[in-house]
């Protein structure tokens, strides 16, 4: 859908207009215009899933952005523009680079960046959150501001799903954007690995990559009783539905993965302090649990034995250190060996 025409706006409005648009579908720039003519631009955009995209056009203009601020609820995000007409010169990390018809640039949200557009242009952008893409920063730092070549390979696919979800994206129905939002977070995280294979290595576990980044956010809040797949994907930015694909290849379910996470930790805290130990009941709220019976019953399923036997048992256990090894869960597999990112507290 159109999101903005100049030509419909009085000409003194028209930079504060467009500067507007980008600021709510992009990011928050400044935009100056380069000579006394009367500025045009157009921008039209749609969401889908998680993910936006944005088609623009503009007559002479400098887009900037600013050294970014950012918060505790401010997500990292990426871009990758695809510059369709026009001449120009982005800046960004020290890297300054010509545009022309066809050019690919990785834009990333948290640093400052600069767009020279020197004659009328036209451009589409995807971006999405950066914790989605699986991409650690030190990875993407040689990336942005450069010009990648579309010639074939992974940047020509990445050019052709960007300039074709900019031309449809507006007609997907939401399962269907949920899935290419996927796409595009998988394809973007495929383009950083064409282009800087000798960087850091996939995150540990391996899996989707964005399971590492939800399990450091899990075992960061894994006491607060109101972690939930819905305050997990808002904090990550990305959708309930697309947080539980990632943990397909987990072998496991989201849910099951903190109770298991919970009742490890509880379990290790009752077979260390067995001297002016607190209660169970007070180990178990400290890990989250709010029901007595929800944890004797949630800690029976994976250790075979209730949280007093497993206290009496570790009183009655001569030498038993502090980190002992935990007995094998039931099914035969620890959950430790889930990709836990960190047992010790």
């Amino acid at each position: 859908m159109d999101v903005l025409r100049t030509a419909t706006v009085p000409a003194g409005e028209r930079l504060t207009a467009w500067q507007d648009a980008l600021r709510s579908w992009w990011a928050p720039v400044r935009v100056r215009a380069r000579d006394g003519a009367p500025f045009e631009a157009t921008l039209s955009a749609a969401r889908f899933g998680y993910a936006a995209v944005l088609t623009a056009d503009a007559g002479p203009c400098r887009i900037s952005r600013p050294a970014p601020r950012h918060g505790p609820d401010t997500p990292e995000r990426l871009s990758v523009a695809l510059h369709r007409a026009g001449s120009g010169v982005f800046t960004q990390a020290g890297r300054h680079t010509p545009l022309e018809p066809g050019a690919l640039l990785l834009v990333d949200h948290g640093l400052p960046f600069s767009l020279e557009l020197h004659s009328r242009s036209a451009f589409d952008v995807l971006h999405l959150p950066l914790r989605a893409v699986g991409v650690s920063l030190p990875r993407l730092a040689g990336l942005t501001g450069r010009d990648v070549s579309v010639d074939g390979g992974t940047p020509a696919l990445a050019a052709t799903f960007v300039s074709r979800v900019a031309a449809t994206a507006d007609r997907l129905s939401d399962p269907v954007g949920e899935r290419l939002a996927g796409v595009g977070a998988d394809l973007l995280a495929a383009l950083v690995d064409d282009l800087a294979p000798t960087g850091p290595g996939p995150e540990p576990h391996g899996g989707h990559p964005l399971a590492a980044a939800v399990r450091r956010h899990i075992e960061a809040h894994l006491g607060d009783p109101s972690l939930s797949p819905r305050r997990i994907a808002a904090a990550l930015g990305v959708s309930v539905r697309y947080l539980h694909r990632v943990f397909e290849a987990e072998d496991t379910t989201l849910i099951r993965y903190v109770q298991l996470r919970r009742v490890e930790e509880c379990a290790r805290e009752l077979a260390r302090r067995r001297r002016a130990a607190p209660t169970i009941s007070a180990v178990a709220h400290r890990w989250g649990f709010t029901s007595p019976a929800h944890f004797t019953r949630a800690f029976k399923s994976v250790y075979g034995l209730t949280p007093s036997q497993w206290r009496e048992a570790a009183d009655h256990a001569d030498g038993l250190p502090p980190a002992a090894p935990l007995p094998r869960p039931r099914n035969g597999r620890p959950p430790q060996s889930m990709g836990r990112v960190n047992s010790n507290r």
